[in-house]
């Protein structure tokens, strides 16, 4: 056995709690010696990736690292006694806002944050976190503006009946809007629901469409569907669940875009400051035009539209990413901190200012519900990146 295969059977053993005294002793040794500094960070990055759904809570650099090993295991330890895994948690603390632990690790190419599913512990944030001074996250609201201009506003309270338009009933049950068409109306009037920054709504459309709006979307629509077709219009994130109609077709128009629809569940993501247009298939048939260009997708794929209007296919996008928003989620798998930001941005309503150009990718999975705070101190435990918070003014520099 070489001297590194020794290293790395060593370090599996202290992960897994099987490490004898001895051998424990052993491994003091040489996690010292910078022969094998490089092969423990590639150690602690694997184990940190193939874990992401485990039970194993490691701390975040190599530094910590040794600090806990050489905390955690005493020498005069009884030979039978094997180290459990819990113990190795010398960077972290209980919280409650989410039953996760959160992992983070700089690797060379960039900063790397992993959130373990199974853990009812996170990493300890600083003592000067304060509810009172903290950002907090969106909630469902909304403006639904009827079809005489009139505005009525939508938060998650209550149940109640809205004014109608032309015979069609409109219900608002908590967070979600309905339209409910009992008779047929040639007299077709529009209505639209807006969601401002820090607001996101689910709206049900007379045909049993259901439709969620994600912050700063919006989409209008027709009271009743009384043609020969169903045509909604969309700005900003929205997901799809078409009902199906084989003798009315469903169409979205985006932009310049239009997609038609064949009973299905798709998410379009059309933000101006997103840089492309991006309609992902989750289940049935969608196809998408943009001018002379044409797509039809499959389930798995995704179409997306380049500012110059370049229309192309993505075969296997990230679906978990795409559909974090509507699953109360931010997930980021190799994220720069501007598309991170920009999200960050629309749902805590903020404005970001930059006085670095901050390099690094981000692999994170963070609840929606949490304070501001929350994020921005995880993000910069990656040390890429650090925030001074001025209000809702947040400025972003390098660590």
């Amino acid at each position: 056995m070489t001297h590194q295969e020794l290293f790395l059977e060593l370090f599996a053993r202290y992960i897994s709690g099987e490490i004898t005294p001895q051998e424990y002793q052993q491994l003091q040794v040489m996690i010292h010696q910078p022969a094998y500094e490089s092969l423990l960070s590639d150690e602690l990055k694997r184990t940190l990736i193939e874990n992401t759904y485990g039970e194993i809570d490691l701390p975040l650099s190599t530094d910590d690292f040794i600090k806990g090993l050489q905390k955690r295991m005493p020498v005069e330890m009884e030979a039978e006694k094997a180290l459990p895994v819990s113990n190795v948690k010398t960077m972290y603390g209980a919280r409650k806002w989410m039953a996760a632990a959160a992992m983070l690790l700089a690797v060379a190419t960039g900063a790397y944050f992993l959130l373990h599913k199974n853990t009812a512990e996170t990493v300890v944030l600083a003592k000067d976190t304060s509810a009172k001074q903290d950002i907090l996250p969106g909630s469902s609201k909304a403006i639904l503006q009827l079809a005489n201009g009139a505005t009525v506003g939508l938060d998650e309270k209550g149940d109640t009946q809205l004014p109608s338009d032309s015979g069609v009933k409109i219900m608002k049950h908590g967070s979600e809007l309905a339209y409910i068409a009992k008779t047929a109306t040639e007299d077709i009037k529009y209505n639209k629901v807006i969601t401002p920054a820090g607001g996101q709504y689910k709206l049900t459309l007379s045909d049993g469409t259901k439709v969620w709006l994600d912050a700063m979307s919006s989409i209008y629509f027709p009271t009743a569907f009384t043609g020969k077709e169903r045509v909604v219009e969309v700005t900003g994130q929205v997901y799809f669940e078409v009902a199906s109609n084989v003798g009315k077709p469903f169409s979205v128009k985006v932009k310049q875009s239009i997609v038609n629809v064949l009973g299905t569940h798709f998410n379009i993501n059309a933000y101006d400051d997103e840089g492309e247009m991006k309609t992902t298939l989750l289940e049935g048939a969608v196809q998408v035009k943009q001018q002379e260009q044409e797509l039809r997708l499959r389930p798995g794929q995704q179409a997306q539209i380049d500012a110059g209007g370049k229309l192309k296919i993505a075969i296997q996008p990230n679906l978990e990413e795409t559909m974090a928003w509507k699953d109360g989620m931010f997930v980021f798998e190799g994220t720069d901190i501007k598309t991170i930001m920009r999200q960050l941005a629309r749902w805590y309503d903020l404005t970001i200012e930059y006085k670095d150009n901050i390099h690094g990718v981000f692999v994170a999975k963070i609840p929606r519900n949490v304070g501001l705070s929350e994020i921005l101190k995880l993000l910069e435990l990656t040390k890429q990146v650090k925030f001074v918070v001025e209000g809702k003014r947040i400025i972003a520099t390098n660590a």
